[in-house]
């Protein structure tokens, strides 16, 4: 599709019209963006409509949470985000936001066949349990992100946006975002919501900011259609034997339970690992002496609504912590 060449070459249009001595106006990049929306299947009215407020957006250096607070490139940074950011106050909002809500919860996920708690678990780590998360205008932060030359925003995320600002589906409900452009309370991105929004309690608009059910069901929908396997959960802390090849950190190939067996690996607590047929694969962002798991096809779903292996994993951890002890 053409979207998917202008994509790619975004970023490197808007660089070549501006030199390294004199950065181009702000107006110059919506006009390229709007031009580039003019081969889509948008309307010239729809992307005039749509464009008419938006506004360059600079981010103060305030860091108002615990994930930007701490340092990602420290080593090890897994030992100290994980209990910094999935606490016993996370964990006991979490929990009895899904013992109060079971019937929500039950609900949830016989319609979308996705265990419930991976979607509160992306609603804790995403937004700490945040009943509300109307930001600022979304295109108007995606479109800041283009001129800063941010590499994470695309032609389909602008395109998204606008496609969600023109669907009767959104009511009257305005399209915003937090500073990296994510939407809604499990902060995804436009053109995720785009794919699978659910107007779950039926009030005749998708309100993923302020209402749970909406934002859950669309996040569900999303991974659901994005194939998540219902059988399975999503990974495992593990053990390395001593003479393990660290180069196989790098191999994303993926192995049977019993095959990893075979090579040495064993459950965290010691156990060997399950003889099953299910296929893992290794993930270690934090290299050879750092945490180390085994993670599932749907590990891969989940860091489709994360930014980053940390993110994922915590959200698997703190889905654990949803699931053990069981919630009757």
């Amino acid at each position: 599709m053409i979207f998917k060449m202008v994509s790619a070459s975004l970023i490197a249009l808007l660089s070549c019209t501006a030199t390294a001595q004199q950065a181009q106006p702000f107006a110059q990049t919506v006009l390229q963006l709007k031009d580039s929306l003019a081969n889509e299947s948008l309307s010239k009215a729809q992307i005039e409509n749509a464009f008419s407020t938006v506004k360059r957006v600079r981010k103060s250096g305030h860091k108002n949470n615990v994930k930007e607070q701490l340092n990602v490139g420290q080593f090890g940074y897994l030992e100290v985000y994980l209990p910094h950011l999935v606490n016993d106050d996370l964990v006991k909002s979490a929990r009895t936001f899904f013992k109060d809500n079971l019937a929500l919860m039950q609900a949830l996920e016989k319609k979308y066949q996705v265990q419930p708690r991976f979607l509160v678990a992306q609603w804790g780590i995403s937004n700490q349990f945040a009943s509300t998360s109307y930001g600022y205008d979304a295109l108007s932060i995606l479109s800041s992100l283009v001129h800063a030359k941010s590499e994470k925003v695309t032609i389909d995320d602008i395109q998204s946006t606008v496609q969600l600002m023109t669907s009767k589906a959104m009511g009257d409900i305005a399209i915003t975002s937090n500073w990296q452009g994510k939407l809604g309370l499990l902060n995804m991105t436009p053109g995720q919501v785009l794919s699978g929004y659910q107007d779950y309690d039926s009030d005749g608009s998708v309100d993923i900011w302020g209402t749970t059910s909406d934002a859950l069901a669309t996040a569900a929908q999303y991974l659901s259609k994005q194939g998540w396997d219902h059988s399975q959960t999503w990974g495992r802390q593990i053990k390395l034997p001593k003479d393990f090849d660290e180069a196989l950190l790098l191999d994303t190939k993926y192995r049977t339970l019993a095959q990893w067996s075979e090579m040495g690996l064993i459950r965290f607590d010691g156990r060997a690992l399950p003889r099953a047929q299910v296929q893992a694969r290794l993930t270690a962002p934090d290299g050879l002496n750092g945490r180390v798991y085994l993670t599932y096809k749907n590990f891969e779903l989940l860091s489709q609504l994360n930014q980053s292996p940390y993110d994922s994993i915590a959200v698997g951890y703190l889905a654990n912590r949803i699931k053990f002890p069981a919630i009757n």
